[in-house]
């Protein structure tokens, strides 16, 4: 049988709908935010989650254009 401190009151948990008693809850962040837990199934969020990008410079720097083709005006036997 478990220990229960004085004045403890039972709260079920909103993962498995077992009773606990109240000082074992843990509160779920992230994306499941404010759903009491037992610490039994209290996971913590994955780091991944919280990740901030930063702004990329994606211009190109020296920019040259292609020169147009140039093809001569007719090609002779003498040529090849």
């Amino acid at each position: 049988m478990r220990n229960i401190k004085a004045g403890d009151h039972w709260v079920i948990s909103d993962i498995s709908g077992f009773k606990f008693p109240a000082s074992e809850m843990k509160k779920l962040t992230g994306e499941q935010a404010g759903l009491l837990v037992h610490k039994s199934e209290w996971n913590p969020s994955n780091p991944q989650l919280n990740i901030k990008s930063r702004e990329d410079d994606q211009s190109v720097n020296n920019i040259r254009l292609q020169p147009a083709d140039e093809f001569p005006a007719q090609i002779t036997q003498d040529d090849l």
